[in-house]
């Protein structure tokens, strides 16, 4: 097809300037408009060379010397007609311009032979060019053979008129004379035939070549068009290549880069000239070997069996040092023999999507673990009102019973046993209020500093020898406002669990320091606001912790220790008991690197003393005032009506509220205090000593509750104007607390 075309270019003649109109015309009509062009120039020189030698031999002829001037007007005549030929043509008027010329030509012909002053036979010499002429005729007519025809049959009669008009002249006998006549007439018209033929015949031929060239001009321009279209195809392929968002590369069999756009240059950092040509580029993306032969064997599939990916997931190390995570979809490229040559990639960028989705997977995680918490909560605080109320019960009768048997007497022993058999499930029930934080708290100014040199020489006792104890204490600390048992609970929960991972001994370090945290690093600690915390280290050198057991670390009831060895509620008491009271705790831990533990507390705004423990007297104090016990639970009703009596204590018992009430307001002597149950039967506790302070406004007022919901506090925090003692409670405790209530100024 392309040499067809290169023909047909060469095809197409070269005309001159003058005659531009024809440079879109059909082939044919260019060929013989530049044919009529030459060929009317070419006439005149001849016309011009005639009238030259007609003049010299009439002026050498000794007969007739004079000039001949029609014959040379006729002839100058005929070039100036041959002229106007020519600009009819050089105007576009070709077939006007071929059939003049032809005209033209015979005029000039006959009229010369006609005009010329010479002997007959000489003027019919000149037939000969008649005979040219009508020989040429095919080449200047372009569509009508007819024309032919009448040119062959005019030049006959004219022929024949001639003849007759010079027949005398020739002197010719009558049977040369018919028979010069007859050769000629049969002659032309033998002409005729031939010329007709000859047109027909090449009419044909050049409808057939003007049908092929244009079939060569179309298939050029279509060629063109294909040529044009491809371009634009690569133009946009290229340009979608370039602008396309998504990591595109493309491979060889061997695993080479052979394409690599700018979206994967931005993404990876390394441009298409470091990677194109060789196929280290996957070093330096997957630098761990193992993951990296996971990922290329996946190319290797593709490429063995025409196998199709979709969505699937790799990470990457950019050229930064950052890491990033892309989805790709790829398949086999194939080449026309349909075997495959290569694979093509499509990679986005899912980083961002994978970190939101991190996010929500934590967030859902987070809600879902306080769903876990109130649900433990919520089942914490429904049982734990009768359960401590059964506890006091059982402890504060083992309690009373122990104080009037000497250590010798068989059944001391057995009420020790139910005596520390309440104590544990007490702290049971403490444990799991503590994790749901449902626990009512007393947070006090403290220095951390202090609570833990209070601490310490519990803790060395606990943790055993093998275990060495270290302490660095930062100075200058500000207060926190914590409350100082559970500050306690928290310190010793954690030494425990550092001893259990240490079995063999190690080493416990407790630290402190004053940290900062601003809007840069706030980040790193989730769901913590900016400000200036005090920090709890907590590190031991321990078996430590893989992410597994990290994973649920803080969730009730999971241990790692065998049957029998832990409830699984230590280290989820201390995340209850640090969310309780503000703070955050965190825990970086590797298997055979051990444990650290950093808790932050936010600084106490405001200035006070920072509190000591609750005193740990032994002495039970004793009293003449008189108590109005209010509880719904006849066992620990009876259990204090005794130990108040036994301190001297004069007591009036009411098992609800509104029994308290009418008691109080039918008493007519004073009433020191009210002990009330927070939950009772009624009214809560809160409202039976309000309306108590209406009729008795000296009267004090000391809450017992086991769960108090939020009546006694606002978010588990006690307010500071409430004095509370928690069930289970000891007769010693009762007694003391009773104590100091009624010793506290109004």
């Amino acid at each position: 097809m392309t040499q067809e075309v290169q023909q047909a270019r060469h095809d197409r003649p070269s005309l001159p300037k003058l005659l531009w109109r024809y440079e879109e015309a059909d082939y044919v009509t260019a060929y013989k408009a530049r044919f009529i062009f030459y060929f009317s120039f070419a006439c005149i020189a001849v016309v011009l060379v005639a009238m030259a030698y007609t003049l010299a031999i009439q002026l050498n002829n000794p007969d007739d010397p004079s000039p001949n001037l029609a014959l040379l007007l006729s002839e100058a005549a005929a070039a100036a007609l041959i002229a106007g030929i020519i600009g009819l043509l050089v105007r576009g008027r070709f077939a006007l311009a071929a059939h003049g010329l032809i005209l033209a030509a015979l005029a000039s012909i006959w009229t010369v032979i006609f005009l010329d002053r010479g002997h007959p036979i000489t003027k019919l010499d000149s037939v000969a060019f008649v005979f040219a002429v009508l020989a040429m005729a095919p080449l200047l007519i372009r569509q009508r053979a007819s024309v032919l025809v009448w040119l062959s049959l005019g030049n006959i009669a004219v022929l024949m008129a001639f003849l007759f008009f010079q027949r005398e002249r020739l002197d010719l006998p009558a049977v040369a004379f018919y028979d010069y006549l007859a050769d000629t007439t049969l002659a032309l018209l033998f002409v005729c035939v031939a010329i007709y033929n000859t047109f027909s015949i090449n009419r044909h031929a050049l409808e057939r070549l003007e049908q092929d060239i244009q079939r060569r001009i179309e298939v050029e321009a279509a060629l063109r068009r294909s040529q044009e279209e491809a371009r634009s195809l690569l133009q946009f392929k290229n340009e979608m290549l370039e602008t396309a968002a998504l990591w595109i590369h493309s491979l060889d069999t061997q695993g080479k880069v052979l394409t690599w756009n700018k979206a994967a240059e931005r993404i990876s950092g390394y441009s298409k000239e470091e990677v194109l040509g060789h196929d280290r580029v996957w070093t330096w993306l997957y630098p761990d070997p193992e993951y990296r032969q996971e990922a290329l064997a996946t190319v290797a599939a593709i490429l063995s069996s025409d196998l199709r990916v979709e969505n699937l997931e790799t990470r990457i190390l950019c050229k930064d040092g950052q890491t990033r995570f892309l989805s790709w979809n790829s398949n086999s490229l194939r080449g026309g023999s349909g075997a495959v040559v290569g694979t093509i990639a499509l990679g986005a960028d899912v980083t961002e999507r994978r970190r939101e989705q991190e996010n929500r997977e934590r967030l859902e995680a987070q809600v879902l673990q306080m769903q876990k918490m109130d649900s433990i909560g919520r089942l914490a605080g429904g049982v734990a009102h009768d359960f401590n109320n059964m506890l006091t019960a059982i402890l504060g009768s083992a309690e009373l019973a122990l104080a009037r048997l000497t250590p010798e007497d068989p059944n001391h022993a057995r009420l020790m046993t139910i005596k520390h058999a309440s104590e544990s499930a007490a702290h049971l029930t403490r444990q799991l209020l503590a994790f749901s934080r449902k626990q009512v708290i007393a947070p006090k100014l403290l220095d951390l500093n202090e609570a833990i040199q209070r601490t310490s020489p519990l803790l060395q006792r606990m943790i055993g020898e093998q275990v060495r104890l270290q302490t660095d204490l930062g100075k200058d600390l500000p207060s926190v406002k914590l409350d100082p048992g559970q500050v306690e609970q928290i310190i010793l929960n954690l030494a425990v669990n550092a001893r259990d991972a240490m079995p063999e001994g190690g080493r416990l370090s407790l630290e402190t320091s004053e940290a900062v945290l601003d809007e840069t690093n706030v980040q790193n600690h989730s769901q913590t606001p900016p400000g200036r915390y005090v920090m709890l280290s907590v590190s031991d050198s321990g078996c430590g912790m893989s992410p597994e057991v990290l994973e649920h670390l803080f969730e009730p009831f999971f241990t790692t220790k065998g049957p029998g060895k832990g409830t699984g509620l230590g280290l989820a008491t201390v995340y209850g008991a640090v969310k309780q009271n503000g703070g955050r705790i965190e825990c970086h831990s590797e298997v055979g690197c051990g444990t650290t533990f950093r808790i932050l507390f936010p600084v106490a705004h405001g200035a006070g003393e920072s509190p000591s423990l609750p005193p740990s007297a032994s002495t039970w104090p004793e009293g003449s005032e008189t108590v109005l016990v209010v509880e719904d639970n006849p066992h620990v009703l009876a259990f204090a009506e005794a130990v108040l009596a036994r301190q001297g204590y004069r007591t009036l018992l009411a098992s609800s509220g509104e029994q308290a009430l009418r008691i109080s307001e039918a008493y007519e002597d004073p009433i020191h205090l009210v002990v009330t149950d927070v939950i009772l039967p009624d009214i809560n506790g809160r409202i039976v000593s309000e309306r108590l302070k209406v009729q008795r406004p000296n009267i004090r007022v000391l809450f017992a509750s086991g769960y108090s919901g939020d009546i006694l506090s606002k978010s588990g925090v006690l307010e500071e104007s409430i004095d509370l003692i928690s069930k289970p409670f000891s007769a010693l405790f009762l007694a003391q607390r009773v104590r100091d209530t009624l010793d506290r100024p109004l």
